[in-house]
């Protein structure tokens, strides 16, 4: 069956600037154009403007939708686990950001900054006590509230920022030490592996919270941490 350019964009859910842009990049030119000039596409069109579609919507670019189209949609299966990192990653932050819209949206006789702060610091110690037992809570709580917290703490973002260095360079070696040196800050304080792994886990997860500029490691780069730690 043939469709006109407007009838094709409103079945495809695009509009007829979007057709005109695929149309200039390659990636689905239209199966005919008459002597006036009107385009007309069918189903196997449509068919390949879904799949366009669908490779956006896993985080594939044009220039990578046109070079796969080219090779009859062959995709390598490292380039399959690439796009599944990515979804994973903004599935954290969208759990993170519901997480918290919900708690602040309780908090309505606070101005918003002020329900964010508080709605933070209070998810903080319900996790707490929910993931820790009682000997590892009451070790937690003596390590945050210890004379060598702040400096503790100081080191740890300096190890963090080391990592980051390292993930970016990809120094596998500096990236393990990265995170040895982490978890020998908690060992110090007697906790248990588990526990260390759910108090880093929590605290980058809770890093991520805050605005862009004051995020010690990205999205992608806390998954490799916590898929090495």
């Amino acid at each position: 069956m043939e469709y006109t350019s407007k009838v094709f964009a409103s079945m495809g859910n695009v509009t007829k600037k979007t057709l005109r842009h695929y149309n200039k990049l390659g990636l689905l030119s239209p199966s005919r154009i008459a002597e006036n000039g009107y385009w007309y596409y069918n189903d196997e069109d449509l068919k390949k403007l879904q799949l366009i579609k669908n490779f956006q919507i896993l985080g594939f670019k044009l220039k990578e939708i046109k070079k796969y189209i080219e090779n009859d949609f062959e995709i390598p299966r490292t380039i399959i686990s690439k796009k599944k990192r990515y979804v994973d990653e903004q599935i954290i932050e969208l759990e993170l950001a519901k997480k918290l819209l919900l708690k602040i949206e309780k908090k309505k006789d606070l101005k918003v900054i002020d329900a964010l702060a508080e709605s933070v610091e209070e998810e903080h110690v319900e996790w707490l006590e929910e993931n820790l037992n009682k000997d590892q809570y009451k070790l937690v709580q003596k390590m945050l509230s210890s004379d060598s917290a702040l400096n503790e703490h100081e080191k740890m973002i300096m190890h963090l920022k080391k990592f980051k260095k390292a993930y970016r360079q990809s120094a596998k070696e500096e990236m393990e030490n990265a995170i040895s040196s982490v978890k020998k800050i908690f060992y110090n304080h007697q906790l248990e592996e588990k526990t260390i792994r759910l108090l880093i886990d929590f605290f980058l997860k809770a890093n991520l919270q805050g605005p862009l500029s004051t995020r010690i490691l990205s999205v992608k780069e806390v998954v490799k941490f916590m898929e090495m730690l």
